[in-house]
C-alpha cells in the first residue's frame, strides 16, 4: 500500500532556498511513490496572486508541482492564512487541485479532516475584515520580488525579517 504524504506550512520562499531545493527533492523523489499527497495551506511564505509565476522563485516550484502531477500523483493543496490567493492559474500550470477546508478523506480507511491550522483558531470580526480588505487590495497590485504586504510588516515575523 502506497502512503498519502501530507506537508503543512512550508512558506517557501527565495530566502530560504535550502528549504526550496528540499521540497524540490521530496516531489522528485518521495512523493513519486506516494498514493497522493496534501499540502495543508502556507506553500509560499507570501502569495499575492497567480501573477508571480512569471517570477523564477514561483516557476521553479510550480515546475516541481508540475513534474509530480504528470507522474500521475494526485496533488491536493488547501490555502493557508499567507497563500490564500493561490487561484485556478496556478491549479493549472502545476496540475494540482485547489481543495476547500474542511474536508474528510479517506487515508488507509480512515475517515481524516484536513485544514490548514489556522482554521482553528477563531478570528475575531475585525480580523475577518482586515483578510477581505487584504485580498481585495493584493488582487489589484502586480505581483513584485520583495513586496511585504502591509498587514505584514507590522508582524512578529515581518519584524524579525525587517531585521535581517
Amino acid at each position: 500500500m502506497r502512503p498519502t504524504l501530507f506537508l503543512s506550512d512550508l512558506h517557501l520562499s527565495p530566502q530560504r532556498p535550502a528549504l526550496v531545493d528540499a521540497f524540490r527533492a521530496f516531489c522528485a523523489g518521495p512523493a513519486r511513490q506516494a498514493a497522493g499527497v496534501y499540502l495543508l495551506g502556507d506553500l509560499f511564505d507570501d502569495w499575492i496572486g497567480d501573477d508571480q509565476l512569471g517570477e523564477p522563485f514561483a516557476s521553479d516550484v510550480a515546475a516541481a508541482l508540475k513534474s509530480l502531477t504528470a507522474a500521475g500523483i494526485a496533488v491536493g493543496v488547501v490555502t493557508g492564512n499567507r497563500d490564500f490567493l493561490l487561484g485556478d492559474a496556478f491549479a493549472d500550470a502545476t496540475g494540482i487541485t485547489l481543495l476547500s477546508a474542511p474536508l474528510v478523506v479517506n487515508v488507509a480507511g480512515t475517515p481524516t479532516v484536513l485544514l490548514h491550522g489556522d482554521e482553528l483558531r477563531e478570528p475575531d470580526q475585525e480580523e475577518c475584515g482586515r483578510r477581505r480588505e487584504r485580498g481585495a487590495q493584493v488582487r489589484a497590485l502586480p505581483a513584485t520580488r520583495g513586496w511585504l504586504p502591509p498587514t505584514r510588516r507590522g508582524s512578529p515575523l515581518g519584524a524579525r525579517e525587517n531585521r535581517r
